[in-house]
């Protein structure tokens, strides 16, 4: 887009600058006499409209040059006004394809962070199945070893009792 206006612009500014300098050629060529190049006969009415013509013309070329001068600080506005967008959009590319490289990383992360805690939850799940195991066997335990103790006391008992007897 920046290359079509510069060319557009570049295109003006040769145009301008033909019509100004083929203007120029044309007046000259009135203005001089094919008998005598050296000299110009001129009525008041023509050299006055010679004069307005020429102020006309340097009006006019003063004009197109100031034209020019404002497409040309157009032209470098435009164009580094593009060059700094581009660099924008560099930056920001770099920077989205940054974020994405990190975002992956952290999703590898993650990825690996639940694994850990899958593996995690199953152990202590296996844990707490042994755990459970352990509590039902120690009562077990507990439970036999009341049982002995009281057939221990009772034995004991009995054999004091008959003993005594």
């Amino acid at each position: 887009m920046w290359k079509r206006l510069r060319i557009i612009l570049l295109l003006i500014l040769f145009v301008a600058f033909a019509l100004s300098v083929s203007s120029c050629f044309l007046s000259a060529a009135y203005a001089t006499s094919p008998d005598n190049p050296e000299t110009v006969t001129l009525t008041w009415s023509e050299y006055q409209t010679l004069n307005n013509n020429l102020t006309t013309l340097a009006n006019n070329s003063t004009l197109q040059q100031q034209r020019i001068e404002k497409l040309n600080q157009l032209l470098q506005t435009a164009s580094l006004s593009t060059n700094e967008s581009q660099t924008a959009l560099i930056k920001a590319q770099n920077q989205t394809q940054e974020q994405e490289k990190q975002l992956q990383k952290l999703n590898q992360l993650l990825e690996t962070q639940t694994q850990q805690l899958n593996k995690a939850q199953t152990s202590l799940a296996i844990a707490n199945e042994s755990l459970t195991q352990l509590e039902r066997d120690l009562r077990r335990e507990r439970a036999a070893t009341n049982r002995n103790r009281t057939i221990a006391i009772i034995a004991g008992a009995t054999a004091l009792y008959f003993a005594t007897r």
